[in-house]
């Protein structure tokens, strides 16, 4: 029995290294005799550490040097000597190289330490370092106009997809006029009509490769900004370069194919606008009536999903089938299948500028401005010539016409396109040779075919549309009422209920709050000798001095001597009589008077105790005590005695309890638990439930002591 072959493992190109000690690295480095192997083979070797990371890196080193002996680079070349050629930076490029592969990032981690290691070997001496090649500043970019090292910014393409492949996958997305979509709500496929002014984009996009944000939305692409004219009958359309920051339209001198497609385009956008906006200047609107969203929604319907079925490891690695992704598709598709010149792929998809360098040209920058490059042009219309041939047409006016392009002159065989035989390579630019105004027979009986049998796929699609339509219409009409559980029902009608008188409450209180704002209450003006007592009583702060008036000085002081005497007097009285009252403390009771005084009559507590101190200065005057009803009365004796009166009144009941008022526990006169009267007018009384009240006289010590608080 043979025995079976070994299955090897690691990286491929770990066979292709050497052992080469640092010290043996050192000496090399030093006279320049240091090896591409060399220098590969110890800086993998000596990457420490066992992270995925750094392991990866290692196995990227070292196949490196396979990948290197694959593009025919000659490993064993001193470094200094080779690594700055065309050849060797070719052989890391995806463009450039043999296998397509970008090899820059891999290379961009290996150099770094390759110079690093070179430095240490020379520390003296700054001669023959190697510069960087990966990087902005370095050769990739710069020295052999490479792409460059792929790094977090960047994101290219990592295979070709070539044109066949391209032109069959927007075949199956845009020459219909609905498609199919499914619809996660109903879980069902639904059929959609095809934008088709998004569509007519997508097709101009795939042959010019501009960005959209050069031709659609405030910067789009305008009709005063395409000039046309005519030379044997054939268009040609002179679209105006732009530049808005960092995003180029170059200026492009378009004729045949294109060009037909751009006229067409643009007396579409005209009627339009004469519909739309009579009245307005047409060169100031848009040629393409959609938006970013509309071409991205229709891109990621019908475009994108055919992209990652079919071609995901030729797609960027982040971006994937991204609607920007077609750049770069048609950029590495001109270079690769094409063949076209690296500097003319630039110039077509706008990087090299509005117009082109005129290197100090007198008659360009005084007379004729910069003359765009007459590559791109014919580079579109490649495009499309290969994408007839692709789909197996004998003109491009079938291709038109299959792809539902509204150009009228190519429908009705005006001016017929043939699909030539080989492409342009752009080896010679003249004039289009595949361009006749006079269709024979063959090419208008072939065109006329191509037109009716598209005439029937839209017509059946859009009957299929227009009856799912109707179907959709129908089952929204006939659709039942949803059952709602009773309890929902009237839970819901409650809910609604307690938010409306939540509301009302709300606007009752808003109403009373701004009618006090708007008619504050009159402050209470307390005589100074009650707001003295109060304070010496502590019921109250000391209260700030009052502004003089002069022509009320005297009375004021008059009241304020018989206000302390009536109060004085009518303190000894009580005591003198042992009179004690219950009731409210005394500070709820003072309160009574001064609302008493303030508002309306009323007969609380408070109105008892000012009645029978009025009535006692009344007596003690001799005169029945009465409100002064204008100044001159202000000093009436009755006026004196209704006011002095009331105030002893209200001292007379604080110091004795409700005593005055009748109103207190040792009154004398009820029995028994609060009245229900008593209790009606009064907070505290209706907050009492202690034990029963009864007549002083009936008490002894032991039961007064109980019912203190």
């Amino acid at each position: 029995m043979a025995t079976p072959p070994v299955r090897a493992t690691g990286p491929r190109g770990a066979k292709e290294a050497v052992n080469i000690s640092e010290e043996d690295f050192r000496a090399k480095a030093a006279t320049g005799r240091l090896t591409v192997r060399e220098a590969l083979s110890y800086t993998a070797r000596n990457i420490r550490g066992d992270s995925k990371s750094i392991n990866d890196n290692r196995n990227r080193t070292f196949n490196l040097m396979s990948n290197l002996i694959d593009e025919g680079i000659d490993i064993d070349q001193p470094y200094l000597e080779v690594y700055d050629k065309e050849d060797f930076n070719k052989a890391l490029d995806p463009i450039e190289s043999v296998s397509g592969t970008n090899r820059w990032q891999p290379w961009s981690w290996a150099e770094d330490r390759i110079i690093a290691n070179i430095k240490r070997a020379k520390p003296n001496d700054a001669n023959n370092i190697p510069r960087k090649l990966a990087g902005k500043e370095g050769i990739a970019q710069v020295d052999f106009n490479l792409v460059g090292v792929q790094s977090r910014n960047t994101d290219p393409m990592r295979g070709t997809i070539f044109s066949e492949d391209l032109d069959k996958l927007y075949d199956e997305a845009l020459s219909g006029s609905t498609y199919e979509v499914y619809n996660e709500k109903t879980e069902k496929m639904e059929i959609k009509a095809i934008d088709p002014e998004a569509r007519d984009y997508l097709i101009y996009e795939k042959y010019t490769g501009q960005r959209v944000a050069t031709n659609i939305g405030k910067d789009g692409l305008k009709i005063g900004e395409i000039t046309f004219g005519q030379r044997d009958g054939v268009f040609i359309a002179e679209v105006a370069g732009v530049q808005k920051a960092n995003k180029v339209r170059p200026e492009v001198t378009y004729t045949g194919e294109f060009a037909e497609f751009l006229y067409a385009k643009v007396q579409q956008a005209k009627a339009r606008v004469a519909a739309e906006f009579p009245g307005d200047n047409p060169a100031e609107k848009n040629i393409f009536k959609t938006t970013d969203s509309a071409v991205k929604s229709l891109w990621d319907a019908r475009i994108k999903p055919a992209l990652e079925e079919n071609f995901r490891n030729q797609l960027p690695e982040k971006a994937g089938g991204n609607h920007k992704v077609i750049r770069k598709i048609l950029a590495r598709q001109m270079l690769r299948e094409f063949r076209f010149p690296r500097d003319a792929v630039k110039a077509w998809m706008g990087h090299a500028g509005v117009g082109v360098d005129n290197a100090g040209d007198i008659l360009e920058q005084n007379y004729t401005g910069a003359v765009p490059d007459e590559r791109i042009g014919v580079m579109s219309n490649a495009l499309i010539q290969q994408d007839a041939k692709n789909g197996g047409y004998q003109t491009v006016n079938q291709l038109f016409v299959s792809r539902n392009l509204d150009v009228p002159r190519m429908a009705d065989s005006s001016v017929v396109f043939a699909v030539p035989e080989r492409v342009t390579n752009l080896t010679t630019i003249g004039e289009a040779s595949n361009v006749t105004t006079e269709a024979s027979e063959a090419q208008r009986k072939l065109i006329d075919e191509t037109a009716e049998k598209q005439a029937v796929v839209v017509r059946g699609e859009r009957e299929v549309l227009e009856r799912q339509q109707e179907e959709a219409r129908i089952a929204r009409a006939n659709k039942p009422l949803p059952e709602v559980d009773e309890t929902i029902v009237r839970a819901n009608a409650r809910r609604n209920q307690e938010v409306r008188d939540i509301a009302a409450d709300e606007r009752r209180i808003m109403a009373l709050e701004k009618a006090e704002a708007d008619n504050p209450l009159p402050k209470a003006e307390l005589s100074p000798s009650l707001q003295a007592k109060m304070v010496e009583l502590g019921l109250m702060d000391e209260p700030p001095k009052p502004k003089k008036r002069r022509r009320r000085k005297a009375a004021k002081k008059a009241a304020v001597a018989a206000g302390t005497a009536a109060a004085t007097t009518a303190a000894k009285a009580a005591k003198a009589a042992g009179m004690l009252i219950p009731g409210p403390d005394p500070l709820e009771l003072v309160a009574g008077v001064i609302d008493e005084q303030v508002s309306e009559p009323g007969k609380s507590a408070a109105d008892i105790a000012v009645e029978k101190g009025q009535g006692f200065m009344g007596d003690i005057m001799g005169v029945e005590p009465r409100r002064a009803e204008s100044m001159g009365e202000l000093l009436t004796p009755e006026n004196v005695a209704y006011n002095v009166g009331g105030a002893g009144g209200v001292l007379a009941d604080a110091l004795t309890l409700g005593t005055v008022s009748g109103t207190g526990p040792f009154s004398g006169e009820r029995t028994g638990n609060i009245s229900g009267r008593n209790r009606a007018r009064n907070v505290r009384a209706r907050q009492y439930s202690g034990p029963k009240i009864t007549n002083v006289d009936e008490l002894d010590g032991d039961s007064f002591l109980n019912m203190q608080p």
